[in-house]
């Protein structure tokens, strides 16, 4: 009899497309640097203006509780979406673990039309995404698809670590709920544009001052930052560029030649699947 539990393993080895991480995307290097300090992610109503509404800002996250948005796209995809749509999609980003933000309470955006965000749960709403692949008239012909960004998003939660105590409310932790297995705490990665600018991350998160408040969680995640591995995009789509298919998303990035010399290889990080 097959043991069909292993075709979740064989599908994501032989698919560059699926990946066990999800990418926050961010508007600049001011901004990832701004996320890196304060150590989470605000939650907003996405907020978007639309030449099609008249130039008004309107809310993209809909119901009465705001969100931090993901991105489940791989490496690959993250930077030819950068290169489609330069205005919208910025090359810097904060990625997790997936599972480890599905703990926490993050889960993958509902696509569909008005009808079924009215029929949602007002605690999900914010789970919604507009979707309506025919042209439509109102909107010179297009439709209204986004499900390329395969988006995952999630509220601010309260949770408990017996170690650490209250996660902040503050935001969504880059410090999220540890792996069931090994119990670590796994530190988000950066992404940058350029590999100066990966040089230039790792000088500011070595320069930051020490942590003086009281949350535990915060303390432990400023005690290791300068652990977190740093992606300059550059390099990833000059490999890409070269054939090196295992560039093509975070799970099978080859971790030595990224940085021989990073913290990543020299502390045990390589053992992240």
């Amino acid at each position: 009899m097959e043991d069909y539990t292993q075709h979740w393993l064989k599908i994501k080895k032989k698919r560059e497309d699926i990946s066990d991480y999800l990418i926050h995307w961010t508007s600049s290097l001011a901004t990832l640097w701004n996320i890196l300090n304060c150590g989470f992610l605000k939650p907003t109503f996405g907020p978007r203006k639309s030449s099609l509404a008249g130039g008004e800002a309107k809310n993209t996250i809909r119901g009465s509780v705001p969100a931090v948005c993901f991105t489940e796209q791989p490496l690959s995809a993250f930077i030819r979406s950068c290169k489609a749509l330069p205005n919208r999609y910025r090359p810097y980003g904060i990625a997790v673990r997936k599972e480890r933000l599905f703990e926490y309470g993050g889960r993958p955006c509902i696509y569909g039309d008005l009808d079924l965000l009215n029929s949602l749960p007002s605690a999900i709403k914010h789970l919604w995404v507009g979707f309506q692949p025919y042209p439509d008239p109102d909107r010179n012909g297009y439709p209204i698809d986004w499900t390329h960004e395969r988006e995952w998003r999630s509220t601010v939660r309260k949770y408990e670590l017996q170690r650490f105590g209250t996660y902040s409310l503050d935001g969504v932790p880059l410090l999220l709920p540890p792996d069931t297995v090994t119990e670590k705490l796994l530190l988000p990665w950066i992404l940058v544009n350029t590999e100066s600018e990966a040089e230039e991350t790792k000088d500011w998160i070595q320069n930051l001052p020490d942590y003086d408040g009281a949350n535990d969680i915060m303390q432990e995640y400023r005690s290791n930052p300068i652990w977190a591995p740093i992606i300059p995009l550059e390099k990833v789509e000059m490999k890409l560029a070269e054939g090196c298919i295992s560039w093509a998303k975070l799970d099978s990035l080859p971790y030595l030649e990224l940085d021989p010399l990073s913290p990543l290889t020299r502390v045990g990080w390589s053992e992240i699947p």
